[in-house]
């Protein structure tokens, strides 16, 4: 399942995280490409010494830890720190696979990408994250301090920018629950029961919903 996150940053975090973006320094993407997607890469990332990257990473996370949406669709047990990218004209992402294991001593098992867009959409042409997904291509273009959230079991690039600067952070989520189509699963059910418990907290179905909702959870969720 894809999920349409919207204002996971606020409009004053997100333009704090441009103007510093803007004034520092980035190096050549293909750094930190894996072997299947370094020849398809032609980005730039902000150097991970950057002396601003440690607040930059302190606003983004915090504004993930208060997701709500996030924490259901997703149920983060690791979230990795984010990776800043520039795309200028002519600079493109073609058609790869994310790792699916991260990290060189503290191992991680990649189960979601996360795109958070942070430019204004109408600032630049191209520049689209398209997704090949069991129902066809699918292409975003979100508004700045929107996020995707997909699961990283698909092929998918950002499309060549023709005009202007796309900018935007990423970052990858070691799910505590494993099966995608569980996650799904434990996402709709929260939905209903949430909506129930609002609307009628002492009926016996609403607990009835909560109670399969938890157990499911503690069933499939790992240490």
């Amino acid at each position: 399942m894809l999920f349409w996150l919207p204002q996971v940053l606020t409009s004053a975090e997100r333009e704090q995280i441009v103007t510093v973006l803007r004034s520092s320094q980035f190096q050549d993407g293909k750094a930190s490409a894996g072997n299947l997607g370094r020849e398809q890469k032609a980005n730039e990332e902000l150097d991970f010494r950057s002396p601003a990257k440690a607040e930059l990473d302190r606003l983004v996370m915090a504004a993930l830890a208060r997701n709500q949406t996030l924490d259901a669709a997703a149920r983060p047990k690791t979230i990795t720190r984010p990776v800043y990218s520039r795309y200028g004209v002519g600079m493109h992402y073609g058609m790869h696979m994310d790792n699916a294991v991260m990290g060189r001593q503290d191992r991680m098992r990649i189960d979601l990408s996360m795109t958070i867009f942070l430019s204004d959409p109408d600032s630049y042409d191209g520049g689209e994250l398209s997704l090949e997904t069991e129902l066809g291509l699918k292409t975003m273009k979100l508004p700045a301090g929107d996020a995707v959230l997909y699961p990283t079991i698909y092929y998918h690039e950002v499309k060549p920018i023709q005009r202007g600067e796309r900018l935007a952070a990423v970052l990858w989520i070691q799910s505590l629950v494993k099966d995608p189509y569980q996650r799904d699963l434990l996402y709709e059910l929260s939905q209903v029961a949430d909506m129930r418990n609002r609307e009628a907290p002492e009926a016996a179905e609403t607990k009835q919903l909560i109670k399969i909702h938890m157990n499911l959870l503690r069933m499939w969720a790992e240490s």
